[in-house]
């Protein structure tokens, strides 16, 4: 699968200087990403044009999680379009592994908690005090979200 093919607009197609530079698997595998702090996503707007952000993420079972809050710009595009990119990266978004497709979905109620918790246990001090904490000050609503394999 190339990045071309994977544009959400089916006549638009990505230019080479922003395609996603990487290899693409044909599976989203979270066992790649388990001991990753950080992941490169990939949304796309609603031109096709891929927007690459480092996220900091857990995984659990087939899944991986991440919380961004509302409003960001990746949220709004996830909420028009669910199908992202995700590869394991540096803290600066520079891939270091392969590229895969996945799903994003919003979680709610006790997955949202669930999910924080992880994170909390993750990365300690930054995502179970200071994050939480940032995004009531500044009146933002964190949002949890759920990484799994694209199945289209």
């Amino acid at each position: 699968m190339d990045a071309d093919t994977f544009c959400p607009a089916a006549d638009k197609r990505v230019e080479r200087h922003v395609r996603v530079r990487t290899r693409m698997t044909t599976r989203f595998n979270p066992s790649v990403l388990r001991k990753q702090g950080t992941i490169r996503l990939t949304t796309f707007r609603r031109d096709g044009t891929p927007v690459a952000t480092p996220v900091h993420v857990a995984a659990e079972g087939n899944r991986a999680f991440f919380r961004t809050w509302d409003p960001t710009g990746k949220l709004k595009r996830i909420r028009r379009n669910d199908r992202v990119l995700v590869a394991p990266s540096t803290v600066t978004g520079t891939p270091t592994g392969p590229t895969m497709p996945a799903r994003a979905r919003i979680l709610e109620g006790k997955d949202a908690q669930h999910v924080a918790e992880l994170l909390g246990r993750k990365y300690g001090f930054l995502h179970s005090w200071l994050f939480p904490t940032v995004h009531r000050i500044m009146g933002w609503r964190t949002v949890h979200l759920e990484l799994v394999p694209d199945q289209r």
